[in-house]
């Protein structure tokens, strides 16, 4: 089972398209199982997924209050679990909710009356605190969308270097699997292009 979360503290970068698209795409392998979360109490992705989210029976929810998850089906080979606001007061909760993501995904890949999950794919939100250490807790690679802006490398240093936290203190194994530089405008190539440069050539990102 392999856990991407797409992460980046900026909202409006594309972090819900991404893993609208990118859910569905794995699922679409033959063979491949996916679990798409929704990790954000804006419930975007669960929007997306979902033609009346005020349906939701599968709520990502339950993981942070220790209950069995319950997995909703969108396609043969692909479940959901969806969110709502009723999520936000999780992220003032004590410390210990950043461990309950990770554990009731493990929880449900143990589960026999479930098939097993390749992929799992986490929508975070936009700000840093609980639930997003959680999402990144649990994952083994962090896929990072960035708008091309002159302030872009300077805010993603923040959450690079939260995630060399997390890889110290709680995940050693998870790594950056990559920067999708999102929503190119043709109008602005030079702009875009040197700021690919600077992330190539920047340590940003890099290992330890």
């Amino acid at each position: 089972m392999i856990k991407l979360a797409i992460a980046n503290q900026k909202g409006g970068v594309g972090k819900t398209t991404i893993a609208f698209n990118l859910a569905q795409i794995l699922a679409e392998r033959r063979g491949t199982k996916v679990l798409a979360i929704d990790n954000d109490p804006q419930g975007n992705l669960t929007s997306s997924f979902l033609e009346n989210p005020a349906e939701l029976k599968g709520n990502i929810f339950n993981a942070y209050e220790e209950k069995d998850l319950e997995p909703e089906r969108i396609s043969k080979s692909l479940d959901f679990l969806g969110s709502n606001i009723s999520l936000a007061p999780e992220a003032e909760r004590d410390f210990q909710i950043i461990f309950r993501l990770k554990e009731s995904i493990e929880k449900l890949q143990n589960t026999p009356s479930l098939k097993t999950y390749d992929y799992v794919v986490i929508d975070c939100l936009p700000s840093f605190g609980h639930l997003h250490l959680a999402a990144l807790n649990a994952a083994d690679y962090v896929v990072v969308p960035v708008k091309p802006s002159p302030y872009a490398l300077a805010g993603m240093k923040d959450l690079f270097d939260t995630i060399k936290r997390i890889k110290k203190y709680f995940n050693p194994n998870i790594q950056v699997l990559g920067i999708i530089i999102n929503q190119v405008d043709g109008r602005k190539l030079v702009m875009e292009r040197e700021m690919e440069e600077a992330l190539r050539e920047s340590q940003i990102g890099g290992k330890e």
